[in-house]
């Protein structure tokens, strides 16, 4: 009859929590913020006083405590490219560890341009992209995994394309002479880690021993005069 006078609400950590007043929450309606509180489940109720003094009742909107469940968006570790690098022209498989309490969805994204872009498909914790360049590119890659909680985004893992050697300038010297002779073999490389000069026998071509440097000797000794063959093979992660 003497209306309201004050309102506190309360709080409680689990079904089985005791009832803690919380402070500053003296108004007929309390924000709840979760970013404040640890994961799980809440409850809340409101004790409303008369203007006499005496407690009117103790009750939510619907008569009944609330509870609200806090969910934490979900964590992401160990994301991964693999390979982490390669040929011009490659299926990357991208991976992450993801722990998530409710279910949660994923949507990998690229950057192109400096724009983070989703990728049309790639949309498990585990999926595949495939790389077609013209030349050597670094993709970068990024998961965002949301679920009720909110959303995280993975630290950035990349996938660099490398072009395969280019060799230009290749000779041997001399290019004629006795039949016992030192052949030095030459090429100028680009973007190789290994190289491999080879020799045709036979209609095959064959590994030249040592023979393994942009500039290497080769011994000649025949019966009768022959022409000898040569090759360079340049190799990288790219190709050869």
């Amino acid at each position: 009859q003497g209306g309201i006078s004050g309102y506190q609400w309360y709080a409680k950590i689990g079904s089985s929590g005791s009832w803690q007043a919380i402070n500053g929450a003296t108004s007929a309606t309390y924000s709840f913020v979760p970013g404040s509180y640890a994961v799980g489940d809440f409850w809340f109720k409101v004790v409303i006083t008369g203007a006499d003094g005496g407690v009117t009742d103790s009750y939510d909107a619907g008569y009944t405590n609330v509870k609200i469940t806090v969910v934490q968006a979900p964590q992401i570790t160990s994301p991964a490219a693999t390979p982490a690098e390669g040929p011009l022209t490659q299926t990357v498989t991208l991976s992450a560890s993801v722990t998530s309490t409710e279910t949660a969805t994923y949507q990998w994204q690229e950057q192109i341009g400096g724009s983070w872009q989703a990728i049309n498909g790639a949309t498990s914790v585990t999926s595949t992209v495939s790389v077609s360049d013209s030349a050597a590119t670094t993709h970068s890659y990024r998961l965002i995994a949301s679920n009720i909680g909110g959303s995280s985004t993975s630290s950035t893992v990349t996938y660099t394309s490398v072009a395969v050697p280019t060799i230009s300038s290749v000779s041997a010297s001399p290019t004629s002479g006795p039949l016992s002779q030192s052949v030095t073999l030459s090429a100028t490389v680009s973007g190789a880690t290994s190289l491999q000069w080879e020799e045709q026998i036979s209609g095959t071509w064959t590994a030249i021993s040592g023979a393994t440097s942009a500039t290497s000797t080769v011994s000649v000794s025949d019966s009768a005069a022959t022409t000898h063959s040569y090759r360079l093979i340049a190799s990288n992660i790219g190709g050869s």
